[in-house]
């Protein structure tokens, strides 16, 4: 699942120059830096953790005081592709009217409207970006938006199997 996670606030990384800051998922006042082929997505730890048991137990992991970290802030490498690990990142910090199911708890944000920057229920979305969103959230372990993945994924494939739609 991880190929291996380093995390600190001691030692930079030997190799910072070659990390290629995401223009997107970069927030300045992040904790954690997420590295995913060369490319760095500074987010914060605690949203991560919130819903995903996965990340939990890896923050929950002791650290070596001699762990890369770029800003102060730790890294965890991850095996993921960049593109992919994006859109899981979009959904976790913009998507908060992603899923389809009102009475999804997750973010905690049951029954309020707050309007989604990127995959609101309304848009359509290519069946590569559902299945990375299938993907790294049973990876991950965010049901919630696994749920609604799933759900997104037979709506996809059933517009892109329609007949006289290819």
């Amino acid at each position: 699942m991880i190929m291996y996670v380093t995390m600190g606030t001691q030692a930079q990384t030997k190799d910072q120059s070659a990390l290629v800051h995401d223009e997107e998922i970069w927030f300045s006042d992040g904790n954690v830096v997420l590295v995913a082929q060369g490319r760095a997505f500074k987010v914060y730890q605690l949203l991560l953790a919130r819903d995903s048991e996965v990340f939990r137990g890896l923050f929950a992991l002791p650290q070596p005081s001699s762990a890369e970290a770029v800003d102060g802030c730790p890294i965890v490498h991850l095996t993921d592709r960049p593109e992919e690990l994006r859109h899981f990142l979009r959904v976790i910090f913009d998507g908060k009217k992603y899923g389809l199911d009102p009475a999804c708890e997750c973010h905690g944000l049951t029954g309020i409207d707050l309007p989604s920057r990127y995959y609101g229920p309304d848009k359509h979305l290519s069946v590569s970006i559902v299945a990375a969103l299938v993907r790294l959230s049973h990876k991950y372990q965010l049901d919630c938006v696994l749920s609604d993945s799933l759900v997104r994924m037979n709506s996809a494939l059933a517009r892109t199997l329609r007949p006289g739609s290819a």
